[in-house]
Order: structure tokens, then C-alpha cells, then sequence
């Protein structure tokens, strides 16, 4: 009977053991997830910042001289440079139009799948089967 009580309380001590280090290794494993997370997160949003201020230097130069041209063409620079703020106004307003077609909704669906991945991209990265 000893024995028996033995061999129940050392399969005990083995099962709390491997619960322990189960628990730590899900701990790392989701601190690695999250740290992956952040650096995709991260590193998009810095490439999005670099290409939209050069964008908005093209922007800035490509209708200065668009302006110039049109102003050059009409014999008077306040035509030009109204008609290039005319252009860009009216892209302004198509853009807050369509806001939810063309920012929300991505920045949305970007974020859903950064966060919550699909069940297929975790069988894929050797998750859960």
C-alpha cells in the first residue's frame, strides 16, 4: 500500500512539474507572439511615415511646378496656383468621400489579422493541429 502511495505522489510531483513548465513555455511563447506583433506593427508604421512625407514632398514640389506651368501658359500666377488648390481640394473631398473604402476598412482588416491571426496561419507556424 505504501508502495502504491509512492509511485501516485511521484507521477504527482512529475505532472506538477510538466503543468509548471508547460505554463512558462506558453508564457514565452505568447511574449514572443506579442513582440512579433509589435515589430510588424512597428515597422509598417514607420514605412508608411517615410513614404507618405515623401509623398507629400512630390505633392508639394510636382504642383508648385504645376502651378508655375499652368500660371506660365495663362499669363497669371494667381490662376495657376488657384487651379492646382482647386485640384487638390477637390482630391481632398473624393478622399474623405471614400474614407471608409480606402482607410478604414484596410487599416481594419490589417489590424484584425495582425492580432487575431487566422486558424490556418497558426497550423502553418506550428501551432495548434
Amino acid at each position: 500500500m505504501a508502495l502504491a502511495n509512492e509511485a501516485t505522489t511521484t507521477q504527482l510531483t512529475k505532472l506538477i512539474d510538466e503543468a509548471k513548465s508547460y505554463y512558462h513555455l506558453e508564457k514565452r511563447c505568447l511574449g514572443l507572439h506579442g513582440a512579433e506583433t509589435l515589430t510588424v506593427l512597428l515597422s509598417r508604421i514607420t514605412l508608411w511615415v517615410i513614404v507618405l512625407l515623401i509623398g507629400f514632398l512630390v505633392l508639394l514640389f510636382g504642383s508648385q511646378a504645376l502651378a508655375f506651368w499652368i500660371g506660365s501658359i495663362t499669363g497669371n500666377l494667381i490662376i495657376g496656383v488657384c487651379s492646382v488648390a482647386a485640384f487638390l481640394l477637390l482630391i481632398c473631398l473624393v478622399i474623405y468621400i471614400k474614407r471608409q473604402a480606402w482607410i478604414e476598412e484596410p487599416i481594419a482588416r490589417f489590424m484584425a489579422q495582425l492580432f487575431v491571426p487566422d486558424d490556418d496561419d497558426e497550423q502553418e507556424k506550428g501551432g495548434v493541429q
